[in-house]
């Protein structure tokens, strides 16, 4: 049997809130590529090493690399930035783009970007993920960010979240594929 091997995920964190370190930290246990994304007019929060922090407004963050392995969250707290950073990330399609809050708020953003002239069409929303999460029943910052990155976990595994006692297919898709090909010796 084999293993396919895929690079890391690749994930984006914009704010610095006490809620985004956990993310960032539990991202980075998993062994994902993690960014701290912070506003120039931020103080970088301590951190651990385990992931990097990069200091870019909206209008900066197209230095940074994005593919079809990369999710962005965004939870800045801030209404503006949320907004600038939405309107740069949202025309990149990203497979996961993550924004914490309400639906109301979500609705608001989106109205204020289509009236600022940003185009919003259905593939750009098909991967807006708002609120954010799975509904675990999270609270706290550390159980928001379990719930955050198994949604994102499910997302790039094409899979619906659910209790596994609930389902049908396999466990492990690839290990039914691997038994169901020919080994070459």
């Amino acid at each position: 049997m084999f293993h396919p091997l895929r690079p890391p995920l690749q994930l984006y964190v914009f704010g610095a809130g006490p809620d985004a370190l956990p993310v960032c930290a539990f991202a980075a246990q998993l062994g994902w590529k993690v960014t701290l994304v912070i506003h120039p007019s931020q103080s970088p929060p301590a951190v651990d090493g385990r992931y990097s922090i990069y200091a870019a407004g909206p209008e900066e963050i197209v230095s940074l690399s994005f593919d079809q392995r990369t999710a962005a969250v965004v939870m800045t707290h801030n209404y503006g930035r949320d907004l600038a950073y939405l309107a740069r990330l949202l025309p990149l399609r990203l497979p996961y783009l993550g924004l914490l809050g309400p639906r109301n708020r979500r609705e608001s953003l989106l109205g204020d970007l289509t009236s600022y002239g940003t185009a919003l069409d259905e593939a750009s929303l098909a991967s807006l993920y708002s609120p954010i999460g799975l509904n675990i029943g999270a609270d706290t910052p550390d159980e928001i960010a379990l719930s955050i990155l198994a949604e994102i976990k499910a997302v790039f595994a094409s899979r619906r979240a659910g209790f596994l006692r609930d389902s049908r297919a396999p466990i492990h898709a690839t290990e039914v594929a691997a038994l169901a090909s020919p080994v070459l010796t």
